[in-house]
């Protein structure tokens, strides 16, 4: 899993785990954890990541840093490929969160990941 944060490129650990509401996509790093949270029911294409979507993203430090995805700051996740029969999920995502400041999560991507 990688992504583009605040135009630096960084490299994750990810995961995906179901949920009864929600498929959640994570990413961890040594400075951030990524969090794509996708309403269900989950299928391949298009997903609006914000507020009014159901489904959103968030973007965590360990210092205390917190950045979400909402009416206002969106985004989109690009779901290329899932299966419930080998409990696979791949995509690519893109957006804005707001905190404290803005921050740009471009070019992230992740493939393969087992729910």
């Amino acid at each position: 899993m990688s992504a583009t944060m605040n135009g630096t490129a960084t490299t994750y650990t990810g995961a995906a785990t179901s949920g009864s509401n929600y498929l959640t996509v994570t990413g961890t790093s040594a400075n951030y954890t990524l969090t794509i949270y996708i309403h269900t029911p989950v299928s391949t294409g298009t997903v609006s990541l914000g507020a009014s979507s159901g489904s959103y993203a968030v973007v965590q430090t360990g210092a205390g840093g917190y950045w979400a995805t909402s009416s206002t700051s969106t985004g989109t996740l690009n779901i290329s490929s899932y299966s419930t029969s080998t409990s696979l999920i791949s995509g690519t995502f893109s957006f804005t969160a707001a905190g404290s400041s803005n921050m740009s999560v471009t070019s992230g991507s992740f493939a393969n990941l087992k729910f």
